[in-house]
This record gives structure tokens, C-alpha cells and sequence, in this order.
């Protein structure tokens, strides 16, 4: 559990994140294997959507350590895997609205052709031979 907090200036409350532990690695290791190296790192990030003028200047001061443009074994995000997971986002997006076309004149098809059956059945109660 880790707990962040912030000057008095920043108006805002301690926060708790929790970062859970990985303690064996994911691959199952042969016996008499030497133990492999954990890695488990998670990003995230803190947004201040309007914070104070003076925590706003105090986070200028600092500078912004901001992203890499390409990720190496010791820093695993970058901009150049956020451009791509935009990227995937955005093609699964065209995609879901192509298919949301596909099924919207799927369903006029079908409403039009329960129409149909329906104008038939009623002819066909009607009718007396």
C-alpha cells in the first residue's frame, strides 16, 4: 500500500494506491532451474483537473518528467507504445461502428420482412374459402 500526500497548498486529500506484489514469475520454471527475475510494473498516472494557482506553479517548478520516446528494458512505457495502443483503439472503434452498421440494416431487413409475414398471416385469417 502506498500513500501519497500533497502540500497544503494543493487543496488536495492523501490518496492510498495499492500495488499488489508478484513474487514468482508467470512462466512455470524446470526443476533445478535458476529463479528468474520478477518484473511487475504498472504505470499510472495523477491528473490534477484545477488544482490552486500556487500547486499549479509548484508542479512547473518541478518540470515534467513526461514519457520516453521509445521504451527500453528499465522503462517499459513510452509515447511510441501509447501512439500504438491509440492507434488500436482507434481501428477497434471504425470497427465496431462498421459493425454496428452491418447490424442496423440487418434489423431493417428483418423488421421489414416481420411486416411482410405479418400482412400475409392477416390475409390468410381473413380468408374463407
Amino acid at each position: 500500500m502506498i500513500k501519497l500526500f500533497f502540500p497544503a497548498c494543493s487543496g488536495e486529500k492523501p490518496i492510498t494506491l495499492f500495488h499488489l506484489l508478484r513474487l514468482h514469475p508467470k512462466e512455470v520454471q524446470q526443476p533445478g532451474e535458476l529463479p528468474k527475475e520478477v518484473d511487475h510494473i504498472i504505470y499510472d498516472e495523477l491528473v490534477f483537473s484545477d488544482p490552486t494557482e500556487e500547486f499549479y506553479e509548484l508542479l512547473l517548478k518541478n518540470g515534467h518528467p513526461g514519457l520516453l520516446q521509445k521504451s527500453d528494458h528499465d522503462h517499459p512505457f513510452s509515447l511510441e507504445l501509447e501512439k500504438h495502443d491509440a492507434e488500436v483503439l482507434d481501428a477497434a472503434i471504425e470497427q465496431t461502428k462498421l459493425q454496428h452498421q452491418e447490424y442496423k440494416l440487418q434489423l431493417e431487413t428483418m423488421e421489414r420482412e416481420i411486416a411482410v409475414l405479418k400482412k400475409e398471416i392477416s390475409i390468410l385469417e381473413n380468408y374463407c374459402p
